[in-house]
């Protein structure tokens, strides 16, 4: 059968050239990035591939084959800290002389060192604990030479041995669709010493990269409507001109401003930052000094800004009139229903808790959707430098510490990834609400969602509950399987000291089919 893409390609190549260097089992993680690998993987390997949730552990489970067989074994994670996760096993396979194959995948060049979402510098993670094999990109005229190298370095490896794949779009094993070329250099809109700007935005990412009485000021003294991120720190208390929905509004722009005033990263969905990406008005990032412009659309940066920086700022800039601010504003979605989106905006709307935690992957993006904005003060915090979901709870956990009772929103495979940091509730106060669709759910959104063997190499489903898991570590659990229970349970929560475990019971439920009716349900106020 003929490969489905150039990703296909190099990855079957890739494993059988595994096998004829006689590495005959591979342990994975589920990933996006690393799907060509799993379904290659999958292919060649069959009941040799073993499916683990848990990067560290994957890591282990392939140095105990290894250790036990006398030969090499692989493991296969995504990018970002899914990599970092390995390196506690490949110390302890460097120490015993044990070949540890490490497979990688990663994103492609242009999107390194510029903040891309889950990209790190890969090569040379292991530094001295593993060799390493550099790969390039894939490529049809020097698949066969990758093989040949990679028989070879496996043949010969006596300690663990990195093999950094980059990857590029599109990555399942799907006929390719006339897929855009990759990105050129870096580019950016002339700067401007004078912007006379009546129709400007604020457009503010999921970081809190400038303190929010600064963008208050500005965005008052601007009149400029502001999208922001539920974890920007502008939303819980609302800053001035605040649009309650930004997700519906990049999909659905009422016009096109002037200039563009971002703090800190790009937006965390993919249509806003693709929509940034097209706008040709300057952009204007505020910020710290890390380069975080992966759409390489800044104008302008201004580091670190004070007071005074933001009054200049100001000073160059026009003040928006009220048809242009008014034409921002729409409604906060509406959530139907029993799913992922209603239980997570019935966590968006209790009160008495002080911190919301959310955790990657599906849970951001639904609150990102539906938390609304408030006169009271509520930090909201999440793990968006890396994007990844392990160590959401004990990241809680530490801030419950810190900041009191609070609630963290955490999906099924995040909260067995880090199951073992409920060991660390006695420092925290509120509740960890588990959004239980029994499996990966967010990947039902992307193509890779149509390529049979999907839901066992990718989604990862599962029959697990947390019931006992909440008796292992003596919390107080509830099990809910309608919005009035969760609400109730909610409510419990904000009354009580320690820590409960809520368990929302989503499967057999459309996660990402009741997140797209609430995002067409938004209107503009009128």
């Amino acid at each position: 059968m003929p490969d489905a893409n150039l990703n296909a390609l190099w990855s079957r190549v890739l494993g059988e050239a595994l096998i004829a260097a006689g590495c005959r089992h591979v342990v994975a993680s589920p990933g996006s990035r690393n799907c060509p690998l799993l379904f290659a993987c999958d292919r060649l390997y069959g009941e040799r591939l073993v499916m683990h949730t848990d990067e560290r552990g994957a890591a282990f489970h392939a140095l105990g084959l290894a250790k036990a067989l006398g030969e090499p074994v692989a493991v296969c994670v995504t990018s970002g800290t899914a990599a970092a996760n390995l390196l506690p096993a490949v110390c302890e396979a460097d120490a015993a002389g044990i070949p540890l194959i490490l497979l990688t995948a990663d994103r492609p060049a242009e999107l390194q060192g510029c903040g891309a979402p889950q990209t790190m510098h890969q090569p040379g993670l292991f530094g001295v604990f593993a060799e390493a094999l550099e790969l390039g990109e894939a490529s049809e005229a020097t698949a066969e030479t990758m093989r040949e190298q990679v028989r070879v370095a496996v043949s010969c490896a006596r300690r663990p041995l990195h093999l950094n794949l980059p990857l590029r779009d599109p990555l399942p094993p799907l006929p390719e669709r006339g897929a855009p070329a990759p990105p050129g250099p870096r580019g950016s809109c002339p700067a401007r010493s004078d912007v006379s700007a009546p129709h400007g935005l604020i457009v503010a990412g999921p970081a809190e990269s400038v303190a929010p009485a600064l963008v208050a000021r500005l965005a008052d003294a601007t009149g400029f409507p502001v999208l922001a991120d539920a974890c920007s720190g502008l939303r819980r208390p609302a800053i001035p001109n605040l649009v309650a929905c930004p997700d519906a509004l990049y999909a659905r722009p009422s016009a096109d401003p002037d200039v563009i005033l971002r703090i800190g990263p790009p937006p965390l969905t993919r249509a806003g930052y693709e929509w940034l990406g097209r706008q040709a008005c300057p952009q204007i990032v505020l910020g710290g000094a890390r380069d975080d412009d992966f759409i390489h659309s800044a104008s302008e940066r201004i580091v670190d800004p004070d007071a005074a920086a933001v009054e200049r700022l100001i000073a160059r800039l026009g003040r928006a009139d009220d048809a242009w601010r008014s034409q921002w504003q729409n409604t906060v979605p509406a959530s139907t229903g029993w799913n992922a989106t209603s239980a997570t905006a019935a966590v968006c709307e209790a009160s008495g808790f002080p911190l919301l935690w959310l955790a990657s992957s599906m849970a951001v993006r639904d609150a990102n959707l539906l938390l609304a904005p408030r006169s009271t003060a509520q930090r909201v915090l999440c793990n968006r430098g890396l994007n990844g979901i392990d160590g959401t709870i004990a990241s809680f956990c530490g801030a419950s510490a810190a900041l009191g009772r609070g609630l963290c929103l955490v999906g099924d495979l995040a909260c067995l990834h880090d199951l073992n940091s409920l060991a660390l509730a006695a420092r925290a106060r509120g509740a960890v609400v588990v959004l239980n669709n029994g499996g990966g759910a967010i990947f039902d959104a992307l193509p890779v969602s149509q390529v049979p063997g999907y839901r066992r190499l990718v989604r990862t489903d599962h029959e697990r509950g947390f019931a006992a898991a909440a008796a292992l570590f003596s919390l107080p659990y509830r099990r809910c399987a309608d919005r009035p229970t969760l609400d109730e349970a909610l409510r419990e929560a904000a009354g009580c000291d320690g820590l409960q475990l809520i368990e929302c019971d989503l499967r057999g439920t459309d996660g990402i089919a009741a997140h797209r009716l609430a995002l067409a349900s938004v209107r503009p106020r009128l």
